[in-house]
């Protein structure tokens, strides 16, 4: 879920009303507000995003998450270790055309973290890139063909 907010400053935190917002816009919706209780990690008003990805669609395995970190070291990441969105525009190779819309609009820069639309630099952490690669994981059955997912999708230069 492209998550419509604010977390360049990378602590996963947000408001309850940031929160609600962000999942009705893209059609799911609260029937009951007390179960955000269970996001309030710390007891302060706040959701850990986070762990709402965890909770919702897992992490990815050990091995998987390596290819995926390695992958992040490989991209061109700033003093804050966040990279350019449009740097992923540019370089994602998709295999068909619905593929490629399908990553630009996640990665659609108007509302990714950190975006131009809040006045930061538009960049994103690890954390958002592994979001987007739980998804294939799932539909990937081993770990090599999940690794030839990314050298197929990200050729970068070792």
């Amino acid at each position: 879920m492209n998550c419509g907010f604010n977390l360049a400053d990378g602590n996963g935190f947000v408001t309850r009303r940031d929160f609600a917002a962000a999942i009705g816009s893209v059609r799911l919706y609260l029937e009951h507000e007390p179960v955000l209780d269970t996001l309030d990690v710390n007891g302060d008003g706040t959701i850990d995003y986070f762990w709402y990805l965890c909770a919702l669609v897992g992490e990815l395995s050990a091995a998987r998450r390596l290819m995926v970190e390695r992958l992040w070291k490989k991209l061109p990441v700033n003093k804050k270790n966040m990279v350019e969105i449009s740097w992923l525009h540019k370089n994602y190779v998709a295999e068909a055309g619905h593929e490629l819309s399908m990553f630009l609009d996640a990665w659609d820069t108007r509302k990714a973290t950190g975006g131009a639309a809040m006045g930061v630099g538009v960049a994103s952490r690890f954390e958002v890139l592994n979001e987007w690669m739980v998804p294939v994981s799932v539909k990937t059955g081993y770990d090599t063909a999940f690794e030839s997912y990314l050298t197929q999708h990200w050729p970068l230069d070792d």
